[in-house]
Order: structure tokens, then C-alpha cells, then sequence
């Protein structure tokens, strides 16, 4: 059998000996009902009934909300609406019944520190610091206030570095009461001049990897001066100028990254290129690196770097190029090395991948370095069809074995009618 809810009215009354509630539903009176509650054996739900009524009755008529209201009554107080009430009259005593354990929680000092007169909430730090939330007071109370009692009380100081200004931020780490590990510096750094980064370097530890970053020119100063100091080196080698790094090579040598510095020394300008390659501190770091047995760098068929003979010849001399080899292919496939002559003669005894073959002799710029290089393993099915190439009768005899006959043809066809039948963008013209 189901039970039905019915919702009655309460309503208080006083007949001189004191509050009675009287129950009603929909106006009607529901006398049987309060005589039933009134037994004895009902008080205690009829107590609680009374307190509930007394309660809501201070809540629509009284004008003021005291310490003994809420008291008798906090079983019912939702103090999370109570407390934002402009009848509520704070004073110590409110923060006593705060404090007790039948009515403390985080949620109801979240709402104190929201609405509690400032100068009261001042007044009572001390005493009730442990129950205080200190995050939402940081956010409200005043930043000069803050930073007076900045040791004295457990403020949030990421939310003070926020709120706070420039000159402010800098005063609170001059004063040395703030730990390092408090500090989010990328928020920190936002705040900071440039002049007072430079007059504080030697006594505040700076988060230089962010400041690497984010003051690249006031890093440059300072780099110059504090070479070993722990900056973002790897940041330094890939965003920092070419022409700073070489100017500096000597102070910063130990810290430079090859494997970064170098496609960026090949994609550079060809007169820094040059310098760096006849700088002597360069040429020593180069050939401690090329000498590292554990060493995984080199230059290969992926490599997004600019290459021409002096670069290849600088990547051959250091050991820093990867050469093919049988169907692993290297360098010699590499999009941006083109195969001129004077780069074949001096490096074709390193093509030995045979994708790297079918490279060269997709690029090789005439017949007349394959017929003054037959000791080359050349790919004749290309050569086959390079157009232009094979107009030399006495090479297509002498190679006819190793030539591929219709692509041959395909090219000789494709010659004669270029050369006496002219194209245009529309078709053939003047071809009866």
C-alpha cells in the first residue's frame, strides 16, 4: 500500500502562555490533526514543528537577525542565504556559533568572508585564522593590507601576484618573506621590469628557462654576463638569432646543440655559413660532436636543410651526413640536394642505396657525365626516358641490352614531332 504525501500549512500563534501552532490545508483548519500532535507522546515532533514555525516567523517579520536567533534556531538556517541577509548582525559572538562544530563548514566560511564587514573581519583574523578560507580572502581583502601581513597570515600568493601591480609584485620579492616554490613565475614575469630583473639577477632566483622565452632581448644582455647560469638552452639554440650564437660562440660553446644549431647554420645566410665554418671555437665543438661514438645525429634523406657542394662537403668532412645503403637510402635521396656535376664527380662513390641510383639518374644534368662515368651503376630505365637525353646513337648501340626499347621510342617520337611539328596551348597546329 502506498503512502500519499499531503502538504498542510503551519501557522504560529500565541495565546499568552506561549507560541502554539495550529495546522491547516487548502484555509480549512485541521483541529483533529493539532490535538493529535499535542499529546505527550508527540512532543518531540511538535517541539520541532514550533521551532520551525518561530524560525520562519523571524524571517518574514523581525527587522534584525541576531546571535540568538540564529543560535536557537540554526538547525534550520540556511546560512549560505542567511548570511548574504542585510538583517544580520555581525559581531564576535556570530563567529563563535561559526566556529562551533555543529554549524562550521567550508561553505559557510566562504560566505563570512564574503559578507562580513571588512573591518570586523580584520578585527578577528587572529582568532579564527584556521577556520578563515585564506583563498577568498586574498581575493577580497586589500593588497596593501595583504603585503603588511603578508608573513603573518597564509594568503594565496599566486591570487596576491594576480591582483597585484607591477611595483607591488616587486616589493613582495625584495622583501624575502616569499619561498620560491609559492611563486607561479609565469605570472610573476608579467609583472616584473626589465630594469628590475637586471638589479635583483644576483639575488632573486629568477625562473630563467621562462625568461629565456618571454625577454629574448633582455636575455641576450644578461647571457653575455651569466653564461652558466641555468637558462633554456635548448630554447636559446632554436629561436635564438644566428648571428647572436656566433658572436658568442666561445662564452656559450658548452652549451651549444648541434643538433639544432646545424640545419639551422645550413638554411642561414651562405657568409654565416662561411664564418661558422672557419671559426675555430665552432670547428672544435663540431669535432668533439662528430667524434661521439653514442652520437644519433646526421643529416639524411628527410632533412629539411639547404644543400649545395660546400654544405655537402662540410656534412662529408664532419662525418654528420648519412649515406644509403642497399634499400636503406640516405642523403643522396634527400628533395633538396640536387645532383650537378660537380657534386656527382665528388661524392658518386657514395650512392650505393638504390633509390639513391635511380635519384642521380633522374637528376643527372646530361648524357655527358653518364658516358664520362660508366663506372657508375646508372638505372638505365630511367635514363630511358629522360627526355633529350638519348639522341646519341653510338650510346643507344653500346647500350641497347641495358636501355628500355619503349621508352626509348616513346622519347625519339616525342622529339621528332616537337621539333617539326610544333605545339601549341590548344593542340597540335600546322601538322598536314
Amino acid at each position: 500500500m502506498s503512502e500519499e504525501v499531503v502538504p498542510v500549512s503551519i501557522t504560529l500563534i500565541n495565546e499568552g502562555e506561549g507560541n502554539l501552532i495550529k495546522l491547516s490545508k487548502d484555509s480549512f483548519d485541521l483541529p483533529e490533526l493539532d490535538t493529535y500532535l499535542r499529546d505527550s507522546r508527540n512532543n518531540i515532533v511538535y517541539q520541532e514543528l514550533l521551532h520551525f514555525a518561530e524560525y520562519n516567523f523571524i524571517l518574514k517579520n523581525s527587522d534584525r537577525l541576531s546571535v540568538e536567533h540564529l543560535s536557537i534556531y540554526r538547525k534550520y538556517v540556511d546560512w549560505e542565504t542567511i548570511l548574504k541577509d542585510e538583517r544580520v548582525e555581525w559581531n564576535e559572538d556570530l563567529f563563535k556559533l561559526f566556529s562551533n562544530k555543529e554549524v562550521s563548514n567550508g561553505a559557510l566560511w566562504i560566505e563570512v568572508a564574503n559578507n562580513c564587514p571588512r573591518s570586523l573581519l580584520i578585527s578577528l583574523l587572529d582568532d579564527y585564522e584556521g577556520f578563515l578560507n585564506w583563498l577568498v580572502l586574498t581575493e577580497l581583502l586589500e593588497v596593501e593590507f595583504i603585503l603588511k601581513s603578508y608573513s603573518k597570515y597564509p594568503w594565496d600568493t599566486e591570487i596576491l601576484v594576480k591582483r597585484a601591480n607591477s611595483s607591488q609584485v616587486e616589493s613582495l620579492l625584495t622583501s624575502g618573506e616569499v619561498e620560491d616554490e609559492n611563486l607561479d613565475w609565469s605570472i610573476v614575469n608579467q609583472k616584473l621590469s626589465n630594469s628590475f630583473i637586471v638589479e635583483n639577477f644576483d639575488s632573486i632566483d629568477f625562473d630563467l628557462k621562462l625568461l629565456t622565452e618571454e625577454r629574448k632581448d633582455l636575455c641576450k644582455q644578461l647571457l653575455q654576463k651569466y653564461p652558466s647560469r641555468n637558462w633554456n638552452w635548448e630554447y636559446i639554440n632554436k629561436d635564438y638569432d644566428l648571428l647572436f650564437l656566433f658572436e658568442n660562440l666561445k662564452l656559450f660553446q658548452e652549451h651549444l646543440e648541434l643538433s639544432i644549431i646545424i640545419p639551422r647554420i645550413l638554411n642561414g645566410p651562405d657568409q654565416l655559413f662561411n664564418d661558422f665554418l672557419v671559426n675555430p671555437v665552432f670547428n672544435n665543438v663540431l669535432n668533439s660532436f662528430s667524434n661521439n661514438s653514442e652520437r644519433r645525429f646526421f643529416i639524411n634523406s628527410k632533412s629539411n636543410v639547404f644543400l649545395d657542394y660546400k654544405r655537402i662537403q662540410f656534412l662529408d668532412d664532419f662525418d654528420l651526413a648519412f649515406w644509403g645503403n642497399g634499400s636503406i637510402s640516405g642523403i643522396e635521396v634527400n628533395n633538396n640536394l640536387v645532383w650537378d656535376e660537380a657534386i656527382f664527380l665528388q661524392y658518386k662513390s657514395k650512392v650505393k642505396s638504390i633509390h639513391g641510383k635511380k635519384r642521380v639518374s633522374e637528376l643527372i644534368p646530361s648524357l655527358k657525365i653518364v658516358k664520362e662515368n660508366l663506372d657508375f651503376d646508372w638505372d638505365f630505365s630511367i635514363l630511358s626516358q629522360r627526355e633529350g637525353f638519348l639522341n646519341d646513337f653510338k650510346f643507344i648501340e653500346r647500350y641497347k641490352d641495358d636501355l628500355v626499347y619503349s621508352k626509348v621510342l616513346f622519347q625519339f617520337l616525342l622529339n621528332y614531332f616537337k621539333k617539326n611539328y610544333p605545339f601549341s596551348k590548344n593542340g597540335v597546329k600546322n601538322l598536314a
